[in-house]
């Protein structure tokens, strides 16, 4: 059985950049422990490790040339960086339809069947509202004002999730460690 690979961060520090960094020196540090083997946490035996520590010190000029090349491609195209009207109106629009679902199972007027129809479609409007306006403002994509992608990111609340806690979990430690086992709480 090969060796799984342990990885502890050190200093974790939210800029991209920096985060871009870590996981290119992940790739190449990760590419020269042979025979490396991601195991499964769940339902295994603990494993020996090799622990490999990553500093997130020095910027990275993959960061700033991808950064280069979008404003570029932003600027070629005519598009603005945040978000344009269209992304507005469907923000308000799902707000709206969950305050509307919400408060139609709230106001109880209707039967069992309808009720459960009614969660169903809450439900699945709470995803949308995840993906399509916390997420967003979360990544600092929805404005180019802090508080306004602050303040967007509290509609987590309504899907009983911190806007803190995502933050961490999937911003900081997800685009840090992307799909590596025990590490990206988004696998």
């Amino acid at each position: 059985m090969g060796k799984s690979i342990v990885i502890s961060a050190g200093d974790r520090h939210h800029e991209v950049d920096r985060q871009v960094s870590c996981l290119a020196r992940f790739r190449s540090l990760a590419s020269s422990v042979k025979p490396a083997t991601f195991v499964s946490m769940a339902n295994s035996p603990p494993q020996r490790t090799t622990s490999l520590k990553i500093s997130l010190v020095r910027p990275s000029l993959f960061f700033s040339t991808a950064r280069q090349r979008v404003d570029a491609y932003f600027t070629q195209h005519g598009l603005l960086p945040h978000t344009n009207s269209i992304m507005w109106q469907k923000s308000q629009f799902f707000l709206f339809t969950y305050r509307i679902l919400f408060g139609l199972i709230i106001a109880n007027l209707f039967g069992v069947q309808s009720l459960f129809g009614l969660a169903v479609l809450l439900g699945l409007w709470a995803g949308f509202v995840g993906f399509n306006v916390s997420h967003d403002a979360i990544h600092g994509a929805f404005s180019a004002r802090g508080w306004v992608n602050q303040l967007l990111s509290t509609c987590f609340f309504l899907l009983g999730v911190s806007p803190y806690v995502w933050r961490t979990t999937h911003t900081v430690i997800h685009h840090t460690y992307t799909n590596i086992p025990g590490h990206d709480e988004d696998i």
